[in-house]
């Protein structure tokens, strides 16, 4: 008999502690089966579904910087530049005599006073129809006067074709509305 007056009991699996169930024991053969392996399994899974998580949020940022440069790509590329007077007026009679009607609408002010250049622009179309010729217009020998928001470009328009050649002068009115625009034209000379 032990000091305490108790019988001598025997502990024969170091790993049970008196008192608790079998799931609450810790270690030793008699713990519950598969808790290291599910253990390490988990951390395993862990270090996956992180490691996944971390590809989704790199591919979804790169994709996202894709698609902001086209973005800006397509842009810078299908906007026209409307940066000075001289130059919105030099893409305006090209895109309005090579018949891009769509292109030349995109440097017009709101409400534009282009009357004399639409039937400048008709008549030669008529003429290329009915005497089977091409005329091109280009726009030359600039003159521009800038005044706040509004500026003024005195140009010669060169109207050509295989036959004739002959120039005429015209004034262009801009206004700066988110960069400069087409307000209206008239024949000068």
């Amino acid at each position: 008999m032990d000091p305490a007056g108790q019988g001598n009991q025997i502990n024969p699996d170091p790993t049970i502690t008196p008192g608790k169930m079998p799931e609450q024991r810790t270690g030793g053969p008699m713990a519950t089966p598969g808790v290291g392996a599910s253990q390490a399994g988990g951390k395993k899974r862990r270090w996956r579904r992180g490691l996944l998580t971390w590809l989704l949020v790199g591919a979804t940022v790169v994709a996202a910087g894709v698609m902001t440069f086209t973005f800006f790509a397509y842009r810078s590329y299908t906007e026209p530049d409307r940066s000075t007077p001289v130059l919105v007026v030099e893409q305006y009679v090209n895109a309005t005599f090579d018949g891009d009607e769509p292109r030349a609408r995109r440097f017009e002010c709101g409400r534009p006073e282009l009357t004399d250049l639409e039937a400048m622009a008709a008549d030669i179309s008529r003429s290329e129809s009915q005497f089977e010729i091409d005329i091109t217009v280009r726009a030359g020998e600039y003159k521009e006067t800038i005044n706040g928001d509004t500026a003024t470009v005195t140009t010669r328009l060169e109207v050509s074709s295989a036959v004739s050649s002959s120039f005429r002068t015209w004034e262009f009115t801009l206004r700066d509305q988110s960069g400069w625009r087409v307000c209206g034209a008239k024949r000068i000379a």
